[in-house]
Parts: C-alpha cells; sequence; structure tokens
C-alpha cells in the first residue's frame, strides 16, 4: 500500500519514478519495501521532497480454526458436515428503524450464531450491507449518485443525507432473510448445500439497478459495490420498479475456500 508521492516522485530532469518501476520492483522482490525505498532515495537524489512518501506492507497468514478442545479443524470440511434447520425472519423497519446506524451490524450477528453461516458471515453482511444502503439512500431518501461525481460531491450527498433521515415520518424497509437446503451440486457423500435468500424492499421510488451500473462504468467514484454483489450472489434481481432486490447466496464449501486463497 502507497501513496501517490512513492510513484510520483520525481528526479532532476522532473521525470516521475512512474508505476513501471514499482512493479517491476514487487514482481522482483518478495518484501519490497527496502528496495522501493532505496531506488526511490536513488531516483530522486538531489532534489527537495514536495510530497509525502508513504508505504506499508501486510503480510497475510494461513487462517487456522480450532475446536473447543484446541484441535485443528478444517473448515471446508467443518462447514460440509453443518446444517441448519430451514428458517425465515421478516423485519419491517420504520421511520426510527431507519435512522439507526448499527441495523446491518446487529443482523450479521445473529446471523453468525446459526450453525454453517459462521464462515460467510463477512461476505453476508457486505451483500445486506450494499442492499440496504441502496434501498435507504436512493429508494427512500431518493439520493442520487450524481452528485459524487464533483469534488465536493460527497461532502453534499451526506449532508443531504443526514437532513432526510432526519425528516422521515411514514417510510419503511422490510427484510426478508430465508434459509433454505438444496441438494443439487452438493459434493458426494456431503450434506445439501445451504442458500440464503435475501430480499429488501423500499417504500420510496426504489433503485435504478440499470442506470447504477452504467454510471459505474463511467465513473469509478462510485458504484463498485453491484459488481462485488454479483461475484458473491448466485444471482441478484432488482423488480418491483427497483423497489425491492432478492439476492441468493449459496453456502458453498468450494466458494469460501475460494475466498481465503484471495483475501
Amino acid at each position: 500500500i502507497f501513496t501517490d508521492g512513492v510513484n510520483e516522485a520525481k528526479n532532476q530532469q522532473a521525470e516521475e519514478f512512474g508505476l513501471e518501476a514499482l512493479e517491476k520492483i514487487f514482481l522482483q522482490d518478495g518484501h519490497p519495501i527496502d528496495s522501493v525505498i532505496q531506488a526511490v532515495r536513488e531516483f530522486t537524489r538531489g532534489v527537495e521532497q514536495d510530497d509525502d512518501l508513504s508505504i506499508a506492507e501486510v503480510l497475510c497468514e494461513e487462517i487456522v480454526h480450532y475446536d473447543l478442545d484446541g484441535q485443528r479443524i478444517d473448515i471446508s470440511e467443518s462447514y460440509i458436515q453443518a446444517k441448519s434447520f430451514p428458517w425465515r425472519l421478516d423485519m419491517v423497519l420504520q421511520a426510527g428503524d431507519l435512522r439507526a446506524t448499527d441495523l446491518v451490524h446487529q443482523v450479521s450477528q445473529f446471523l453468525g450464531t446459526i450453525q454453517g453461516v459462521e464462515p460467510h458471515r463477512d461476505k453476508i453482511f457486505t451483500i445486506i450491507s450494499e442492499l440496504y444502503s441502496n434501498a435507504l439512500e436512493h429508494g427512500v431518501l431518493k439520493l442520487s449518485s450524481n452528485l459524487k461525481s464533483t469534488p465536493d460531491g460527497f461532502d453534499e450527498y451526506y449532508r443531504l443525507r443526514r437532513k432526510r433521515l432526519s425528516e422521515l415520518s411514514q417510510e419503511s424497509i422490510r427484510v426478508t432473510l430465508q434459509y433454505f437446503q438444496r441438494n443439487d451440486d452438493a459434493p458426494k457423500g456431503s450434506t445439501q448445500l445451504g442458500q440464503l435468500k435475501i430480499v429488501i424492499t423500499d417504500s420510496g421510488d426504489g433503485f435504478d439497478y440499470a442506470a447504477h451500473k452504467t454510471q459505474h462504468n463511467n465513473n469509478e467514484r462510485y458504484g463498485r459495490g453491484l459488481s462485488l454483489l454479483e461475484s458473491f450472489c448466485e444471482s441478484l434481481v432488482y423488480s418491483d420498479g427497483g423497489r425491492t432486490a432478492t439476492a441468493i447466496y449459496t453456502l458453498n464449501p468450494m466458494h469460501f475456500s475460494r475466498l481465503n486463497l484471495t483475501s
């Protein structure tokens, strides 16, 4: 992780160090920080520093799970052996609830207590958080993401968000979570794969899913959440004029294993 002061550092000829030089070091050196620092210092020798130069390296190790007896668990196998009963949770959130800041966190905590769901909680939290935010901000509060396309747009966006939240009276959002089993694609000899159906419906004007994706293709300041959700979910469908979002997430142990490898 590095600030742009590293790659934009200039030499006496006003040439930038550049991303290509950085990439070359990253590819050649397993722990590149010392090499980057030395290379940038040599490149900028004799030139006064005009920007911050910050770089950090995060070393990630394997996530290891243990049971209560301290024995190591293969998380894929523990998932396959886990089987939750079918269940359904319905919530209707009124104006006062919509002003709460920790709603999605509370739902995530609840899901983490259900057998077989806990290893997937972070991804499920991301899905619910993104869909709920879209329903609240674009459906109920009628905020436009176009505001974020200007330098001061983010401040204005969240100023309006606070103002319109304080003015809510009759608006609501309904959240339905349903867990069920499916037996196709299940590994031979294992329990059925579990699926979580997430349905979020707002009382407002809905979320223009197609337009938001088009805006994202033209503006990288916002909108990346939907592409992430599509990669997580087996399906993601908007209906009812954009007021209802329905996502299906499969608790697939192989999918979870791939996530560990790329986290």
